[in-house]
């Protein structure tokens, strides 16, 4: 094969992160069909947040994916002491945001269900869900942060052991606190299981030790283990606003593509909340489901930044480019399989979330119309992270501002507000979104003009 050795690396990168992106989604799915046994309003409590989780979440992964690109760059390069400088930038900086965003949720936690249209009768679960997990940014951003300048150092192993560590401390975390106190049987063995029985407030809980376990353990991988990132005693590490310049370059056009995104999501939350619980709780189910169908893209795109980074700092265009075409047709093979079996097992998928049947009337729809958009969504993915890795990621916010605000907002205010097309006309603005982004990603990866982006700044 032609370019067997690039090939290979591209394999040796992305693997982890895959895996990684399965173990979690595996997860989410098990505390998703926790929540789904205890009932709707508890799913419409997490869902009526999540939006605004993933809001201030994506600030987090923005600073994270800054300092990657300058890691990245750095050992490409080979100048190690600058790698290891930009570590500890991300590392106070990821500490001042955890800390700025916990703040800031526990100011807006009370009045946030009201703004969103949520049914009065969830708001005090949703409000106690919002602080409990608001309690963990600071570790969450540390996770992500170190996780982030691990990938970008070629370590793609370490981040995949420990937050899968994490979210195993999640799902034990959600039997012991979701559940009360109940009779359990297991290959055929009967025993007593105790339970505290404190339902979405359990499930926060259990999500903020995952974060703590992820975010401390992550930390020392960093200061520790063997990587050129690692802490060198007696070094000093001064606060360097080129490094600072650098990280900004990439961390400022995707804070504001993640706060577009996410505001948008925000916006849909808004619009779907008032069609009812069932609605929402099936969104929220949709959206989990959904996820799977994406894992091989997100893999593929912490490895197009890492390998794209490295090359352009190794002063290789030709070889970015292409570990960038390979990383696209890795993910648009994997995403033509998983979005035609999404189509095909929707309602099997639903069923593992929700024994609700308006739940799973609703979630199977939506779920086969979305199948449509995703190996664009695959595609745009992919292309952010290599825009990322070349220091590029203003036109991936463009792109992400024209699909969400020029396409998915509108239709949807459309579709539900004027037609009363109800969940299933959101999801038929979120499929024309996706594939809009994912043809504006490929129109500027053809171009070329992005492997001397960060060099005409």
């Amino acid at each position: 094969m032609k370019n067997r050795k690039e090939w290979m690396q591209v394999l040796h990168l992305s693997w982890p992160p895959i895996l990684e992106s399965l173990l979690l989604s595996l997860a989410s799915y098990i505390d998703s069909a926790m929540l789904g046994a205890v009932g709707p309003a508890a799913q419409a409590s997490v869902a009526v947040n999540i939006s605004t989780v993933w809001l201030l979440g994506g600030l987090m992964s923005a600073l994270g994916l800054g300092f990657t690109y300058v890691v990245a760059n750095s050992v490409g390069a080979r100048d190690y002491r600058r790698a290891r400088s930009a570590a500890r930038h991300a590392i106070l900086g990821a500490l001042l945001l955890g800390l700025a965003l916990t703040g800031l949720v526990q100011a807006i936690a009370h009045p946030l269900p009201m703004w969103l249209g949520a049914d009065p009768e969830i708001y005090d679960t949703a409000r106690v869900y919002m602080r409990i997990i608001g309690a963990s940014f600071v570790f969450q951003a540390l996770s992500r942060a170190c996780s982030s300048i691990l990938r970008g150092a070629g370590q793609m192993k370490l981040p995949l052991v420990v937050n899968v560590g994490g979210n195993l401390v999640n799902i034990i975390g959600n039997t012991l606190l979701i559940f009360p106190t109940r009779e359990v049987q297991i290959l055929g063995f009967s025993f007593t299981m105790w339970g505290a029985d404190m339902s979405v407030a359990g499930a926060a809980a259990a999500t903020l030790a995952s974060h703590v376990f992820a975010g401390v353990l992550l930390l020392l991988a960093v200061l520790r283990a063997n990587t050129p990132i690692r802490y060198q005693k007696g070094e000093r590490c001064p606060l360097d606003p080129r490094i600072l310049k650098d990280a900004w370059r990439v961390m400022l056009p995707n804070a504001l593509e993640q706060s577009c995104l996410s505001l948008g999501q925000i916006a849909m939350t808004s619009m779907v909340a008032p069609l009812g619980t069932i609605s929402l709780a099936a969104h929220n189910q949709a959206v989990t489901a959904e996820g799977i169908c994406y894992l091989p893209a997100m893999g593929l795109a912490n490895s197009a930044t890492t390998l794209v980074g490295q090359s352009l700092g190794a002063r290789e265009p030709d070889r970015a480019q292409r570990y960038a075409n390979m990383t696209c047709v890795a993910a648009l093979g994997f995403m033509l399989v998983l979005s035609t079996l999404l189509f095909i097992f929707a309602e099997p998928l639903i069923r593992i979330f929700s024994r609700d049947a308006g739940v799973i009337e609703l979630g199977r729809t939506v779920l086969r119309i979305v199948a449509f958009g995703e190996p664009f969504y695959g595609l745009n993915l992919v292309i952010s992270g290599t825009l990322a890795g070349a220091g590029d990621s203003r036109h991936a916010f463009l792109y992400s501002a024209i699909g969400m605000w020029g396409i998915r907002t509108p239709v949807c205010l459309l579709m539900v507000k004027v037609l009363g097309w109800g969940l299933a006309g959101a999801w038929l603005a979120m499929a024309a979104d996706l594939i809009v982004r994912g043809i504006l990603c490929t129109l500027r990866l053809m171009s070329g003009k992005w492997k001397t982006a960060a060099a005409h700044r």
